[in-house]
């Protein structure tokens, strides 16, 4: 078992998108310190409690669709089910 900060945990790559604004999940009865060491499970069920900014990853992430492209989609969903039921009935 792997013991890191929180500073530690959020330069790897899985959590390198993440900044924390307001570490919450390290607040309360039991709560370790933030500089202390723990282990991956606990860092994922306290930041889960936080408040960050993944605004920088956001950014990355693809263009959502157009909305021809959720058109097409939408057309293509409903043929689909029409022909299914065409198939299924006989019509």
């Amino acid at each position: 078992m792997t013991l890191k900060t929180p500073e530690q945990w959020l330069q790897e790559d899985e959590f390198s998108h993440i900044k924390i604004l307001d570490p919450d999940g390290w607040r309360g009865k039991g709560a370790p310190a933030w500089d202390a060491p723990i282990d991956r499970n606990e860092f994922q069920q306290r930041l889960v409690k936080c408040t960050v900014d993944m605004s920088e990853w956001l950014k990355k992430q693809p263009p959502p669709l157009s909305e021809k492209e959720m058109e097409d989609i939408v057309i293509g969903a409903i043929t689909a089910v029409r022909l299914e039921r065409q198939q299924e009935t006989g019509d």
